[in-house]
């Protein structure tokens, strides 16, 4: 499976990369998916891509870390805060493919992104973000409302901001597609991180200590923790 999706990212790049001008199958879906429209549909598409981009996003990641600090769940903190080291590598691939963003001779365009275009950062974080969230649901919290919400909630988040960059002509849809590849790799990576940290024998030899002290220092640091400390002093 990873390979399949590894060798579909790197086809898909090498396709942009050398095309000397924007594939028709762009356009057509770029088109056909500015043309869709029913109530409330441009107010969804804004929310789902105002949760996977600054400063909305940077604000709901922190707040996540911070709740699931509180909870003294320090391998999840930990996950999290590595799965937004994609925000590097996505940005030198941007640079690398160097490809421009839509134009209105082709496409409207409603929001007005910086830098290249080729992968979406929103949709390559969003993945690793939501992603990596729903995975958490999925190993911590037991099967119902809850778990579903989370799940569900997710997948709308990342459903309808795919869909908001070819809408609001901020990307062409091979650029959000690249970003769900790119964020998918990654979340694979993060994944058997986060099973192999939830057994520790699991982890390669040079990943175990720095990794446990990370833990120690959250779990040592709570609220908790130094009220227990206060009150033996």
């Amino acid at each position: 499976m990873l390979l399949a999706v590894v060798a579909s990212f790197a086809a898909l790049t090498a396709v942009v990369a050398t095309a000397d001008a924007v594939p028709s199958a762009d356009v057509t879906v770029a088109r056909w998916v500015q043309g869709v429209d029913f109530p409330a549909w441009t107010e969804l598409l804004r929310l789902a891509a105002y949760v996977t981009d600054k400063p909305a996003a940077p604000v709901i990641l922190g707040a996540l870390l911070f709740a699931l600090w509180l909870r003294r769940l320090a391998t999840e903190v930990i996950v999290l805060v590595i799965a937004q080291t994609l925000y590097f590598p996505q940005l030198w691939m941007k640079d690398l493919v160097q490809r421009p963003r839509p134009t209105e001779d082709l496409i409207s365009i409603t929001e007005i992104g910086d830098g290249f275009a080729f992968p979406s950062g929103h949709m390559a974080l969003g993945v690793t973000v939501y992603g990596t969230l729903a995975m958490i649901a999925l190993t911590r919290l037991e099967p119902g409302w809850r778990r579903n919400a989370v799940l569900g909630g997710s997948g709308a988040i990342l459903i309808f901001s795919a869909v908001s960059r070819s809408a609001f002509g901020a990307h062409w849809p091979s650029d959000a597609l690249g970003g769900v590849l790119l964020g998918g790799i990654w979340l694979f990576v993060i994944t058997r991180l986060y099973l192999s940290m939830r057994r520790p024998g699991d982890l390669p030899g040079p990943l175990r200590r720095p990794l446990a002290l990370a833990e120690s220092l959250l779990l040592e640091t709570t609220p908790r923790r130094l009220l227990q400390r206060l009150r033996r002093a």
